[in-house]
């Protein structure tokens, strides 16, 4: 890649606002406006709906299945009021949209 390259990248990355980053075996709760459980949910998949969601998702969590409940669970919150470690989840907070100004 080169200079340029780069450089414009890196811009294209300032503009738009970092990525959510992922946080394994952590467990974002707080007010719950949306919940879905199926058998082939993604954490990806969990996250884009907080994304397509815009300003009313501040974050995701992605309830891994398990022997005992085969279902993946996405929760999208309104709020992220704690965060606890826990092996059941990855969650993420909702990346910074932009506004139109």
């Amino acid at each position: 890649m080169n200079k340029f390259t780069l450089l414009f990248v890196g811009l294209l990355f300032s503009a738009c606002g970092a990525p959510p980053v992922d946080r394994q075996d952590v467990r974002f709760s707080g007010p719950t406006y949306f919940m879905q459980s199926t058998l082939n949910l993604t954490p990806d998949q969990c996250g884009q709906l907080c994304e397509e969601d815009g300003s009313d998702c501040a974050g995701w969590r992605y309830e891994k299945p398990t022997a005992e409940e085969p279902l993946a669970t996405c929760v999208l919150l309104e709020k992220i009021e704690a965060e606890t470690s826990d092996p059941c989840c990855l969650s993420a907070k909702a990346s910074p949209q932009q506004t139109d100004d």
